[in-house]
């Protein structure tokens, strides 16, 4: 038996939060959505990252974005090794502005390292390898101590 919804109950609430659910075509206005997959996937077109402006909508915006993703995530290996070098410098001088520096320091290197999650998060297989090669190759020419660890999930 077929049941076809009464036009009343396909209506869009007013009050109802508007979750960003509409399709190329809906009457929406405003042109293709993210695609806001929850599995692993390549999609090359409609992928958002991190925000609604930064929309990869075809192959060389994703080169690029890769390529950014790629630098970013070296970068930040850069930036692990370099509070390291500092850290080992301020050994001793627990001033309260190196105190002060050091978490500056650290609150940089947290922001990096979610926004970081959160691309991994689009689980998108170009952008994850792109993070994941740059920190490869970062922890290659930055890593001071030849041990594997983990990361921290921040």
């Amino acid at each position: 038996m077929h049941h076809e919804q009464q036009p009343s109950m396909m209506k869009h609430h007013p009050a109802a939060p508007d979750h960003g659910n509409h399709h190329p075509g809906s009457g929406s206005g405003s042109g293709p959505m993210c695609s806001m997959d929850m599995t692993f996937n390549w999609n090359t077109e409609n992928v958002c990252v991190v925000f609604k402006s930064w929309r990869i909508s075809s192959y060389t915006q994703l080169f690029l974005s890769a390529l950014f993703i790629f630098c970013f995530s070296y970068g930040a290996e850069y930036l692990k090794y370099y509070v390291g070098v500092l850290n080992q410098r301020l050994t001793g001088s627990l001033t309260r502005r190196t105190r002060i520096q050091a978490s500056l320091w650290y609150g940089l290197q947290y922001t990096i390292s979610i926004l970081l999650m959160l691309i991994y998060m689009t689980y998108n297989g170009y952008l994850i390898a792109a993070v994941l090669l740059g920190g490869m190759l970062g922890h290659f020419h930055w890593s001071q101590s030849p041990a594997i660890q983990l990361p921290p999930c921040h």
